[in-house]
């Protein structure tokens, strides 16, 4: 019996432990379950709040791409737009093209004809430059031989003359010392050299010389006042330096008046031949350096006037021939009452070249045969 109440003792205490077991797992559940659904909540909660985070981000991208996707297809339209306008363009240029490159064949097809044409032409013209020069050379040798012919004939005529008159005045003196002596009965006394009987080489410089420097002076002048005489340089006379101007006696200068009064008038009004030499002094100033330097002390009006008759020497003006012609060049073209000048000062060596050229075929022409003078004549 105590065994069998030991036994049931025994097992109520391991039924009362494991009904306390069962307790505490039962009350460890629940409270397990309690916190399970405490976080189960709050990571609800989390899970809904990035849910409706992603949900507006999504509604934003949605928003971007169909604004990126109206650009592109707009931006899409404007590019085949162009893309059809420029293949409009590059049609256009191809066809432009291809007119131009028609427009050059032609232009180098003409240039090729022509090419041939003025090279033959120039082959021609200077063969022709050739026998002309030819000829001048020719025809100058002969002139500077008659030349030297006439210069040596009239020497020696000169020489001639001049020993003739010697020994008239050799006579002359033998008979007014005879008429003092034996006539007069008074002492004779030779008189001394006189300038007028000793003559003046034709080799020997005149004051001549200087008539064309004071015309130069006296035209230039006269169109400065606008209401002097209209003569200008004499016709025929050589030109000089001006500086010989300065210390010419009294008797010279009323002796170059009267010849320069006398003088053919210009073919051209005072005011034309001033604004050509003032054209031709600005233009061609460097045609006056080496009396410009030279001639320092001198007023500005002498100056300029140096200056012109210089420059006038320099280009080949030895007469009123020669200012007439080189007038008629810068006014080539204009009518006689026209007193304007046109000629810009790049143009003036050009027109001197004119001029000079000009002068060298009158020259030419000069000596030519009266048939061929005359034929020039009638040309020019």
């Amino acid at each position: 019996m105590t065994a069998e109440r030991g036994a049931l003792m025994e097992e109520h205490d391991i039924i009362e432990a494991r009904q306390k077991r069962l307790d505490g797992f039962a009350e460890a559940l629940e409270q397990q379950r309690e916190r399970d659904e405490v976080e189960s909540l709050a990571k609800k909660l989390r899970k809904e709040t990035v849910i409706q985070e992603l949900e507006k981000h999504l509604d934003k991208m949605l928003a971007a791409y169909q604004l990126n996707k109206e650009k592109l297809e707009y931006n899409t339209r404007v590019l085949s737009d162009r893309n059809k306008e420029n293949l409009a363009l590059v049609l256009a240029y191809k066809n432009r093209l291809n007119k131009c490159r028609e427009t050059l064949s032609a232009i180098v097809e003409r240039f090729n004809a022509m090419n041939l044409k003025y090279s033959a032409l120039n082959v021609q013209c200077t063969e022709e430059f050739r026998r002309l020069r030819c000829q001048y050379r020719q025809i100058r040798e002969k002139s500077l031989h008659f030349k030297a012919a006439d210069e040596r004939v009239y020497r020696d005529v000169w020489n001639a003359s001049e020993q003739e008159s010697r020994h008239l005045i050799s006579l002359i003196h033998e008979a007014d010392r005879c008429i003092h002596e034996q006539q007069l009965c008074m002492p004779y006394t030779p008189p001394s050299e006189v300038s007028g009987g000793q003559g003046v080489s034709p080799d020997e410089g005149g004051e001549g010389a200087d008539l064309f420097s004071e015309a130069a002076t006296t035209t230039f002048r006269s169109a400065s006042s606008s209401g002097k005489d209209n003569s200008s340089f004499p016709r025929g006379q050589p030109a000089s330096s001006a500086s010989g101007g300065r210390s010419r006696s009294k008797e010279d200068s009323e002796r170059l008046t009267g010849e320069s009064g006398a003088a053919t008038k210009s073919l051209f009004s005072p005011t034309k031949v001033k604004k050509v030499i003032e054209l031709l002094t600005d233009a061609c100033h460097f045609l006056s350096g080496p009396k410009k330097q030279a001639c320092e002390e001198l007023t500005d009006e002498e100056q300029q006037l140096l200056d012109a008759d210089t420059i006038l020497k320099n280009v080949g003006v030895e007469s009123q021939d020669d200012l007439d012609l080189l007038v008629s060049i810068f006014y080539q073209g204009q009518d006689d009452d026209d007193e304007t000048l046109y000629v810009d000062a790049d143009d003036v060596l050009r027109l001197l070249e004119d001029f000079m050229e000009e002068k060298r075929n009158l020259a030419v022409a000069d000596v030519l045969p009266d048939k061929k003078k005359k034929k020039r004549q009638q040309s020019l």
